[in-house]
């Protein structure tokens, strides 16, 4: 049977297929949302500053989610032990864990907030070679960074309710938190409800201070039913949690430390380019969180399928993971290509970044349906334990292939952002292919061995 023939959905058994795969993705989309729906919403309120404004609060943007990928193994190790704990029906493990979960994301926020105040200058002028924007960059990257003690606790929070199978109890506070962040930074962008006119820095601010809000909140809700303690603190766990927080946030870091080189190379090309690219990467981050969720949830099934000694079972949830993403996520880009003058007017202040952004923004949509295949498989071949193999085909693609020739095709030989656009779809073509070949040949099955 071909890999994306898509069946007609009568069997009761599909149906609860397809079910199963959404009911496990949702919420990790819907936890995922924080990071991106934050940066989303700085852009949108700071569009009507101009183009320096913008491209300030990207590059600023993209040195916190440095800093972040140093921490977002934090949310994997506790949810991890505390789904062994909570497997073992020991309460206590649940304590230990909680505890020295917090005390490992308050050393590692705090030690990550002096690094990145050392390098803040040197970075910033990094990123963007342009006066105009690191003097808006640097005072929005200043209230920002603070904010990462507040995002390594609700990481740590966050991991204990994904842990013990409570992931929507973490979702009810998210809202509330956006909702915070986006009338907040309004008041402080513009000067708005007695509130300081603090221009592009004021977003900076209300971010930081709704992640405080919003991690006091989640906090309540797990300390009240955990009650951690400094008795429970253990070296030996904490330990143990280190080894699962270094290799995830040292991916984590790759991928964010390529998305800061690419607005560097884009940022050779002026600062409207920087404005544009950084509305569209952000629109792309958003919009491919269902297919990584859809990709984690895979993880999930393919492992447990392969550790019950069933691997055509593990083969199909990744073959109806693909069909499942493609089909969202063609969706999600139909307004994209139907209406990209509008969704930009949103955050773009100028007609002519529009003009030149809407044929980008109709590229961005069919490259996410395209995409489906490579974020689905890229996480069912972590469930497969071929997460090396997945690790190696995305740091090679992305350093060797897409950000060499987005540099040549883009500023050096003159084709500018439409050059790197095309360079980035090629990218994901050539990435979903490989993927699915991977996933056909079904080389990863003979390894269930070294799943966990």
């Amino acid at each position: 049977m071909p890999l994306f023939r898509f069946p007609l959905l009568r069997s009761r058994g599909i149906n609860l297929r397809y079910r199963k795969l959404l009911s496990l993705s949702l919420p990790i989309v819907g936890s995922m949302l924080s990071q991106s729906l934050m940066n989303l919403v700085d852009t949108a309120l700071v569009g009507r500053l101009g183009e320096d404004a913008l491209a300030g609060v990207g590059a600023g943007s993209y040195a916190i989610f440095l800093a972040t990928a140093l921490l977002l193994g934090l949310a994997s190790a506790v949810q991890a032990n505390i789904a062994h704990a909570c497997g073992a029906e020991d309460r206590q493990q649940q304590r230990a864990v909680l505890s020295n979960g917090m005390l490992l994301g308050l050393l590692m926020s705090l030690l990550v907030v002096g690094l990145f105040w050392a390098i803040k200058t040197p970075l910033l002028h990094w990123i963007t070679i342009h006066a105009s924007v690191q003097a808006i960059a640097e005072p929005y990257f200043d209230w920002r960074i603070l904010g990462l003690p507040a995002v390594a606790m609700s990481l740590v929070f966050r991991g204990v309710l994904n842990g013990s199978h409570q992931p929507g109890t973490f979702l009810k506070w998210l809202a509330l938190t956006h909702l915070l962040n986006a009338s907040l930074s309004f008041c402080l962008i513009y000067g708005h409800a007695g509130l300081p006119k603090m221009g592009a820095s004021g977003a900076g601010l209300g971010t930081t201070i709704s992640l405080y809000v919003g991690s006091l909140a989640y906090g309540l809700l797990v300390v009240r039913t955990l009650h951690p303690s400094c008795r429970l603190l253990s070296l030996i766990l904490l330990r143990t949690m280190l080894g699962y927080v270094i290799p995830h946030s040292a991916q984590q870091l790759s991928f964010a430390l390529s998305l800061t080189v690419l607005f560097w190379i884009i940022g050779l090309l002026g600062t409207a380019q920087q404005a544009i690219a950084h509305v569209l990467m952000n629109l792309s981050l958003l919009l491919i969180l269902p297919g990584v969720g859809l990709g984690m949830a895979c993880t999930t099934l393919v492992g447990h399928a392969l550790g019950r000694n069933h691997p055509d079972a593990a083969y199909r949830w990744g073959i109806d993971g693909v069909k499942t993403a493609f089909v969202v996520l063609l969706v999600l880009g139909i307004p994209l290509w139907l209406f990209p003058s509008f969704l930009l007017s949103l955050f773009l202040p100028q007609s002519n970044l529009i003009a030149t952004a809407s044929p980008l923004l109709i590229i961005t949509a069919l490259m996410l349906a395209l995409d489906a295949a490579s974020l689905v498989l890229n996480q069912a071949l972590y469930g497969a334990g071929a997460g090396q193999m997945s690790m190696t085909i995305n740091i090679v693609s992305q350093w060797c292939f897409f950000l060499p020739l987005a540099w040549l095709f883009g500023p050096i030989l003159g084709g500018g952002l439409l050059a790197i656009w095309l360079v980035q779809f090629a990218q994901r073509c050539i990435n979903s292919g490989l993927y699915t070949w991977i996933w056909r040949q079904r080389h990863w099955q003979p390894q269930p061995a070294s799943l966990d």
